[in-house]
């Protein structure tokens, strides 16, 4: 099974910019994840559409963008996507979550959609045919730096028996506080997909190359499925 690196962008060095994109290529990094806050679904504002774009002028590696924002059935068309990227939803944040979907899909790229830590999976299991991944938050979503939430684990578990049962190219990805023991963890449970931040590639201790062969060396070992 392939297993997907997608830092996020959120923790990279914003002083050195370009030097961080440079850095995901040469390190053939999968995805970058871009944390969208509006302030209203969580108590934070980040990244928004001119990341987007600068990023897509900058680099061709596709873009995981998490929307982290009310309504996100009206705010899909504010971004500018290509075919390889993926939008995902919060599912508590809209009523319809079958038209945030067709939405994604209508703009010719691939649609996900998130779990906060206290939202059951049963919530998602209608949509999971139509999806390409299931982002399952370890902590709640708003804030980098958090410490993981220990029962979301069980999610993965479970999930991953779900999305198994497909028989198509799926992507299921943690958030929050992947570290590099966590993910030992997660990928053992059947993540395949890996928002990394501050406590991992971005650690200080050691250069990103370095972080980044430690992290795939520990997710590359046999997992479930």
């Amino acid at each position: 099974m392939k297993k997907y690196i997608c830092p996020s962008i959120m923790c990279g060095n914003w002083l050195h910019f370009d030097e961080t994109i440079r850095q995901f290529e040469n390190n053939q990094i999968d995805y970058i994840h871009i944390d969208v806050m509006d302030g209203e679904f969580v108590p934070n504002y980040t990244l928004g559409t001119d990341m987007v774009s600068v990023l897509h002028q900058t680099t061709q590696i596709p873009l995981d963008i998490h929307l982290m924002v009310v309504h996100p059935e009206l705010k899909v068309d504010y971004f500018q996507v290509g075919k390889d990227d993926i939008i995902t939803f919060h599912i508590e944040a809209t009523r319809c979550p079958q038209a945030v979907i067709d939405k994604i899909k209508s703009k010719g790229c691939k649609a996900g959609i998130a779990l906060s830590p206290d939202t059951n999976i049963t919530a998602v299991l209608p949509y999971l045919e139509q999806l390409d991944m299931i982002t399952i938050m370890t902590v709640y979503p708003g804030f980098a730096g958090q410490s993981l939430i220990p029962y979301t684990l069980d999610k993965i578990a479970s999930l991953h028996k779900a999305v198994d049962a497909l028989n198509k190219p799926y992507l299921l990805e943690v958030d929050g506080n992947v570290s590099f023991d966590n993910a030992k963890i997660m990928n053992e449970m059947g993540a395949n997909a890996f928002v990394a931040g501050s406590s991992s590639l971005f650690c200080k201790d050691h250069s990103f190359e370095d972080n980044v062969k430690q992290f795939r060396s520990i997710i590359e070992v046999s997992s479930r499925g």
